[in-house]
């Protein structure tokens, strides 16, 4: 006899807290490598990620060792954020700088002219996107410099 409520693939509404841990026990590896990065069986993972109870600190375990940004890209959408991951810089932070302040404007006439309808399609988004987020990553090499690595 099977059991009809029993769907191994069944789909997680976007943007729930299931969600994000299916993607963050993804990018780690699965539920195996995720049982032995907690120091968990199986069984229990599954039932965290089922009931969308994984605590903060082993979410924050499991993003050490994997690399993900899934839990921090939902946390930051619920403090009405946006998370950009911060990438190397290997430049010269002032020249950086520099750059952008040349590049910003624009950045900014890309931005003002894909709104002029009040909506942005699909084509000037992902150019658009990409720029503002190279900015931002300059802009937060920029501030950790300045504040001497301290977040504030």
């Amino acid at each position: 006899m099977t059991r009809p409520s029993y769907k191994p693939n069944k789909r997680v509404p976007d943007g729930t807290t299931k969600a994000v841990l299916a993607c963050l026990y993804s990018d780690a590896g699965g539920v195996e490598s995720v049982a032995f990065v907690l120091g968990l069986g199986a069984a229990r993972v599954y039932q965290l990620r089922d009931e969308g109870t994984l605590t903060l600190d082993d979410a924050a375990r499991l993003t050490l060792a994997s690399g993900s940004t899934s839990a921090a890209e939902y946390l930051a959408t619920l403090a009405g954020g946006t998370f950009v991951p911060e990438s190397p810089v290997d430049d010269d932070v002032a020249s950086l700088v520099s750059s952008y302040a040349e590049r910003s404007g624009d950045v900014l006439a890309k931005a003002v002219f894909a709104l002029r309808d009040g909506e942005i399609c699909a084509a000037e988004w992902g150019p658009l996107a990409s720029d503002i987020d190279g900015a931002i990553r300059v802009l937060v090499a920029a501030r950790k410099l300045i504040s001497g690595g301290r977040r504030s």
